[in-house]
């Protein structure tokens, strides 16, 4: 199982190519962000001889952050037709100064670490389960065992919404 979703990851990267242009949906966001944090910069310095308020915003001020990655894998997994799990195994690399605006594709992030399969690879396979691209049981019977395992004594309740979108359904 891991070699067949490294495989197909490896076809998508290839067809990918290492230079992808940014999305429009991530593009925006990243445009008002970069807006945003270019203002909060301005109230920093134009109030930096009366209060340091502004200044603490500035340095937690994020453009590339989890969200700006969530969007971004989710775009492009719609435009290569494959679920948004896939696209968060690569290590993308978010260029997002004006004259540099695309995203350099670093490679596949690890699928197994010490023997373990990492949350990437869980997401993956059982993201490719769903949607028919293997059977459960065959992913559960091959996968090495996660490498941040559920406690036995978790009280797990995940609402149906919750769980449709780690399963990749829209």
């Amino acid at each position: 199982m891991v070699e067949e979703i490294r495989g197909i990851l490896s076809e998508l990267a290839e067809t990918m190519g290492q230079k992808i242009p940014i999305p429009p949906l991530t593009g925006d966001m990243i445009e008002r962000r970069r807006e945003t944090k270019s203002k909060v910069f301005i109230h920093s310095e134009l109030f930096l001889d009366k209060h340091t308020g502004w200044g603490g915003m500035q340095e937690k001020t994020q453009i590339d952050d989890l969200l700006t990655r969530l969007m971004l894998c989710e775009e492009l997994a719609e435009m290569w037709d494959v679920p948004t799990s896939f696209m968060m195994c690569f290590d993308f690399a978010i260029y997002h100064e004006p004259a540099r605006f695309y995203v350099v594709n670093r490679g596949i992030m690890p699928l197994v670490h010490e023997g373990k399969s990492t949350p990437g690879l869980l997401r993956a396979a059982w993201d490719g389960a769903y949607c028919g691209m293997w059977e459960v049981e065959d992913m559960m019977l091959t996968l090495p065992p996660p490498f941040h395992p559920l406690p036995p004594d978790a009280d797990i309740t995940v609402s149906t919404e919750e769980a449709a979108w780690f399963a990749g359904a829209k």
